[in-house]
């Protein structure tokens, strides 16, 4: 049976930028297109002015863990955050965060910055061209590029986000249902393996006392609803054990 980790459950806010056009128009899973479409614009008066006016002007630094490289750029415009809502800011513990792993989620258009290989006896450094950058924030502080493909195009889908009882995040759009605990540390596909969306819909999925409830939307507009729960198996890679119960 799942274990309910903690009394108080982080609400999962959703921040989309309203300053700047670049996300309404441009496909960001795309991100071919989007480095050249972003190359273009960086040398626009709109962009300067963008720059002079908004507050998001320290260099972005994010670590690759996967292929040991740091990334530095100076300049990054966030598209979507992903954080603990303010107003249950108040009953958690410290400071505001998603889980005990990840603080928050940002997506964010970056301009040509520098990458720096770790590991060796000498570090090497090249130029990186502008790029979308998808990472999370730990509790320190620090940037991690979130490099599991599947996280990493659901987020440049604008995927919505729930923290389940158990503190997993619950990622979904209209057709997809992804769980992880920690974005780079394993992660389990709900709606292929679990719940089957065919000719169906992701209508909501809302967090209950001890479960999250998940809705579906068949063609013919009746509801299907299914009781989804987590138990945590810390030897396992995976980490967790979802469980499924049609309601």
């Amino acid at each position: 049976m799942a274990r309910v980790i903690t009394e108080v459950i982080p609400v999962a806010k959703k921040w989309i930028a309203d300053y700047f056009y670049l996300y309404e128009y441009f496909n960001l899973t795309d991100k071919s297109l989007i480095r050249d479409c972003v190359e273009t614009i960086l040398q626009t008066a709109e962009w300067e002015h963008f720059r002079e006016d908004n507050t998001y002007n320290a260099p972005l630094k994010i670590i690759d863990c996967w292929n040991q490289t740091m990334y530095w750029y100076p300049f990054e415009c966030p598209i979507v955050r992903y954080q603990c809502d303010e107003n249950s800011i108040c009953a958690l513990d410290g400071d505001p965060h998603l889980n005990s792993f990840v603080e928050s989620i940002t997506v964010s258009i970056v301009q040509r910055g520098r990458a720096v290989k770790l590991g060796s006896e000498k570090t090497h450094t090249k130029s990186v061209k502008a790029d979308v950058v998808v990472y999370y924030t730990d509790h320190f502080g620090i940037n991690h590029s979130i490099f599991q493909n599947d996280i990493n195009q659901l987020l440049l889908e604008k995927a919505n986000l729930v923290v389940s009882p158990e503190g997993v995040l619950v990622f979904f759009t209209d057709k997809k249902i992804i769980a992880t605990l920690a974005c780079n540390n394993g992660y389990y596909w709900i709606s292929e393996h679990f719940i089957d969306v065919e000719g169906k819909t992701v209508k909501d999925i809302k967090v209950c006392k001890n479960y999250c409830k998940v809705i579906l939307l068949d063609k013919e507009g009746v509801k299907h609803n299914f009781k989804l729960k987590f138990d945590l198996d810390l030897t396992s890679y995976q980490v967790l054990i979802p469980e499924v119960f049609k309601m």
